[in-house]
């Protein structure tokens, strides 16, 4: 339900899709900014996503990472709401639980269900239309929203209940949740540090995504702008002092990352693209699992014929030895009548 703003030259598309009270260029960029990080960061988890299910393996993802990272993002979801930050923020750490949530259900049920079929990564027809489907239905609900929420602010301006006025600022609820925010920089940064510091001693990045750690060093850079655009007063700034910790730390992180990419790149062996290069692996790994299941039936096999060949073998030496006591009896026999 729309409401009504109690300010001048506010921006009425904000205002009737999202309920916001913005009137400055800096608010409305930052909005901007914060949605086109939000496409971002989904980019970031849905690649990873989309290629585990279809390969049915999720193996080149670390469960630790990943209940680091769950640990993380839940934290900041909740701190979001305890301090009232932007929606923007808000939604970011949804996606970043929902995703989380996405990936520990396929590392296990893969991780139980191991021999599934897997089917090809390319994206098809059918795979495409749905996307411009889902996309059409999201342009056309926001634009929807936005033709209602005018048409009751220009039809009805007297029945439309004023918006809610900024929160208070250091509440025992903001002062819990601002506390809270300074954990998410640390989950953030420790799985980071270790890949740089271990990219950088094998001096390889093998196995990585350029298109996964781009996407993110992009989200950092735009969750850390839309902060700054908004608003540049001391008093605002101090509020939002962990989100810049939680998205700055991590964009140098990633852009080191980035860098090593082009730093090591003589010595990756293939230019395969990442989903392909977990797909050839996740191949590999199969074919050497059935190489050696085959040699373990041969070794199986090749020790029931050794057992068979020295049964026959001890067979024919009691059969020796039965034909010499034979021999034996029978000479002692004649030797006796002879005598």
């Amino acid at each position: 339900m729309v409401c009504q703003c109690n300010m001048s030259n506010v921006s009425l598309f904000f205002q009737s899709v999202f309920n916001l009270c913005i009137n400055t260029a800096g608010q409305i960029a930052s909005q901007i900014i914060g949605w086109i990080s939000i496409v971002f960061w989904i980019l970031t988890y849905y690649s990873q996503i989309r290629t585990n299910f279809l390969i049915r393996r999720s193996e080149a993802v670390s469960p630790v990472f990943l209940l680091n990272w769950f640990a993380g993002d839940l934290t900041n979801l909740i701190a979001s709401f305890l301090t009232s930050a932007m929606i923007t923020s808000k939604a970011v750490a949804a996606v970043f639980v929902f995703c989380d949530i996405v990936l520990i259900s396929q590392y296990y049920t893969f991780l139980k269900f191991d021999n599934l079929k897997q089917l090809s990564i390319r994206i098809t027809f059918i795979e495409t239309f749905f996307y411009l489907a889902l996309l059409t239905i999201i342009i056309s609900n926001v634009l929807w929203s936005y033709s209602m929420g005018a048409s009751s602010l220009a039809n009805s301006p007297g029945i439309v209940e004023d918006c809610p006025a900024d929160p208070e600022l250091w509440t025992t609820q903001f002062i819990v949740g601002y506390i809270l925010l300074y954990v998410c920089p640390f989950s953030y940064t420790v799985s980071r540090i270790f890949q740089a510091l271990k990219n950088q001693k094998r001096k390889s990045i093998e196995g990585l995504s350029l298109l996964m750690f781009t996407s993110s060093t992009i989200g950092n850079l735009t969750q850390v702008l839309m902060v700054v655009v908004y608003s540049q007063s001391s008093e605002f700034l101090v509020t939002q002092i962990p989100y810049i910790l939680m998205y700055g730390i991590p964009f140098f992180i990633d852009l080191w990352v980035v860098i090593q990419f082009w730093q090591f790149k003589h010595t990756r062996t293939t230019h395969i693209k990442s989903s392909d290069h977990i797909v050839v692996q996740c191949k590999i790994q199969n074919h050497k699992d059935t190489i050696i299941e085959k040699l373990q039936i041969q070794n199986n096999q090749l020790k029931q014929v050794l057992d068979e060949l020295e049964l026959h073998v001890g067979e024919m030496q009691m059969t020796q030895i039965l034909v010499k006591s034979g021999i034996n009896r029978q000479s002692n026999i004649l030797i006796d009548e002879i005598g």
